[in-house]
């Protein structure tokens, strides 16, 4: 989102979009290349010889989440990207603004002043984690994840979702969650049985030593058994 806002105030004309947008795309994935594989990093590995740029899969989820608010594609966007970044509001002759300028994108903090020239990584400042709760609570209400953001503390230490204090949380996000449990839990049960099985068989078959894997998945068999019989009645509703 900040290499295209960049372009927008730069007025890069709709033939250069394209280039530069995919050349500043390519400058971000150095930028963040830094924190190592297996970190987040899309074009890790391809960088500037990626196919498709991280933007194709966010352009979606920065409309979802508010943060974009024209309905345009990017090929559509960088039409009129100059004109949006050159877009002033209509005055009367008093200098009075009469009508809002045209904005592609919210109200955002503004880049760091070495944006696309040093490293950064995915960690945010306070200022923009807030904007993203706030476009999150607002556009999705009601929503697991606007509970997420509005409670980052104990999120932050559940390991299951169904852990969360139900305060304050919609009815219905609550019945799915219990669902969700109920699904989770009762399909652990067979995964166990087939790895217990699994090292039996490539025991006989193989004459591997899986003694200790077959013990510690019959363990944890056995305390999937004592869980679900703590709550079968509600696994039964």
């Amino acid at each position: 989102m900040s290499c295209r806002g960049h372009l927008e105030s730069e007025s890069v004309p709709p033939a250069d979009f394209s280039r530069r947008l995919r050349h500043d795309e390519a400058r971000l994935i150095e930028c963040l290349r830094h924190l190592g594989p297996n970190r987040g990093v899309i074009g890790y590995t391809a960088r500037r010889d990626l196919k498709r740029m991280p933007s194709d899969a966010y352009w979606g989820g920065l409309r979802t989440w508010g943060l974009r608010r024209l309905d345009l594609s990017i090929w559509e966007y960088g039409q009129r990207a100059a004109a949006l970044g050159r877009a002033q509001p209509e005055r009367d002759g008093d200098d009075n603004a009469m009508t809002r300028g045209v904005s592609m994108w919210a109200t955002l903090p503004s880049a760091p002043g070495d944006f696309l020239e040093a490293d950064i990584t995915f960690d945010l400042a306070p200022e923009e984690a807030q904007v993203l709760v706030d476009h999150i609570r607002r556009h999705h209400e009601g929503t697991l994840l606007a509970v997420l953001c509005a409670t980052p503390g104990v999120a932050g230490v559940a390991e299951y979702p169904w852990e969360l204090p139900t305060d304050g949380m919609p009815s219905k996000l609550v019945e799915t969650l219990r669902h969700a449990q109920n699904f989770s839990e009762l399909t652990a049960g067979p995964q166990h049985v087939y790895n217990m099985l699994l090292a039996r068989q490539a025991k006989a078959e193989f004459g591997w030593e899986t003694d200790a894997l077959e013990e510690s998945e019959l363990g944890r068999l056995e305390a999937w058994s004592a869980r679900i019989a703590h709550r079968l009645d509600d696994v039964r509703a």
